[in-house]
């Protein structure tokens, strides 16, 4: 994928979730229980970053360890509503390419279903090496990312996901459009654990655990990865 329409479904993305803010938090009013295994990595008084934090449901999981937190989002509907919802905690408008605070500031930076938003490898890593700039060392990194259980063939024929916009070109194999509620398009791109290791690894992070993890019906399924600097 060249960089101009990388950075051309970026933007798409960036505007689409703003378009779905407030129906898309409606759906993000259940805790992510299988989050809490994160909780074991945390220590209170620790000072943490979320990626791309959408209406701060990460809290929810966070708020019982007394630490220090902030959110950043690009999309500024989101983070009105995270502000919201969160009133205690402090959420802000930015670039998640050119995070704004200095290096070496945070004990962990979550990534919680980004990383598949991120089109193309050279921006995904970008994302990656930002996390660990502002990470301390020893911090940790945190990254989800969906786990599709549907044949690639069988993805591409599921009436909300395509791998076509109007008048631009075909996406890689493993990159999709997904129709979000009939309301807004949001690109997203199928890793396997192997190619997200893969992409960790072209960092200064150290990988210390990874595997799969999903709620108690199984409903919602995830790779995840956690890397120490």
């Amino acid at each position: 994928m060249d960089r101009e329409y990388a950075q051309y479904l970026q933007e798409r993305n960036k505007e689409s979730y703003d378009e779905i803010a407030d129906n898309f938090s409606q759906t993000r009013s259940i805790e992510r229980e299988e989050l809490k295994q994160f909780n074991r990595f945390v220590k209170k008084g620790d000072f943490l970053l979320d990626l791309g934090c959408g209406d701060g449901q990460l809290v929810s999981i966070l708020k019982r360890k007394e630490v220090g937190y902030i959110g950043i989002d690009s999309s500024p509907r989101l983070i009105k509503i995270a502000q919201r919802k969160h009133p205690h905690y402090h959420f802000v408008t930015g670039d998640i390419f050119k995070v704004i605070f200095p290096s070496e500031t945070f004990d962990g930076v979550f990534a919680i279903s980004l990383l598949h938003h991120i089109p193309s490898f050279p921006l995904q890593l970008h994302i990656l090496k930002e996390a660990a700039r502002v990470l301390k060392p020893s911090g940790l990194l945190f990254i989800t990312v969906w786990q599709i259980s549907l044949p690639l063939s069988r993805l591409g024929k599921h009436s909300s996901f395509h791998q076509r916009l109007a008048k631009r070109p075909s996406l890689g194999r493993r990159d999709f459009i997904h129709q979000w509620g009939g309301q807004a398009n949001l690109y997203y791109h199928v890793f396997t654990q192997r190619e997200l290791r893969k992409l960790i690894r072209q960092t200064s992070l150290s990988i210390i655990d990874s595997g799969r993890m999903s709620n108690a019906s199984g409903s919602r399924k995830n790779i995840y990865f956690i890397a120490q600097k």
